[in-house]
């Protein structure tokens, strides 16, 4: 069954200022060089298996940061469906400034409008400053390798920085 954006789960403002946030890149994150691409928007089992463990471990709520937003007749549903198949329904979006460009914005916009306590940024590409408006030692930015995705290591690094206080 393909997945509507208005049929997909929302998450509440009051839900992410009581949680934690994963702030979720798809390209070079959930996929890899080695992924089969069998579409234009691949997601390696392997790897998305990393991201339900930092979500089941910290309760973290996922907000999709990657340009798959834009796509929302085939990227955004597939990730969304990929994720409720690992039971993880909990999924918000960063605003949209500008495509392609100023990310690390769209997560500054997002964490200003819902503050939520702590976040991890998984991201395979240098995401510039971010403005926190609880201080930038709320959040850990992930710089993944595009050649391997989310490592153990890494997904290790977001529970333990998701899980203190």
């Amino acid at each position: 069954m393909e997945m509507s954006r208005d049929y997909a789960h929302f998450v509440t403002r009051e839900r992410i200022k009581m949680n934690r946030t994963l702030f979720l890149d798809a390209d070079g994150v959930i996929n890899n060089f080695d992924t089969p691409y069998l579409s234009e928007f691949a997601i390696d089992p392997t790897l998305l298996k990393r991201v339900w463990r930092i979500v089941n471990m910290t309760g973290a709520t996922i907000v999709i940061s990657s340009s798959w937003r834009f796509s929302e007749d085939f990227g955004l549903p597939k990730l969304r469906h990929a994720l409720n198949d690992l039971g993880i329904y909990d999924i918000g979006e960063t605003p949209v400034i500008e495509w392609g460009k100023n990310r690390n914005e769209e997560i500054s916009a997002f964490l200003k409008a819902f503050q939520p306590s702590r976040s991890v940024v998984l991201d395979d590409d240098k995401i510039g400053d971010i403005e926190c408006p609880l201080g930038s030692e709320e959040v850990l930015v992930i710089k993944c390798n595009p050649r391997v995705g989310l490592t153990d290591e890494e997904a290790r690094q977001a529970i333990d920085f998701l899980s203190s206080n």
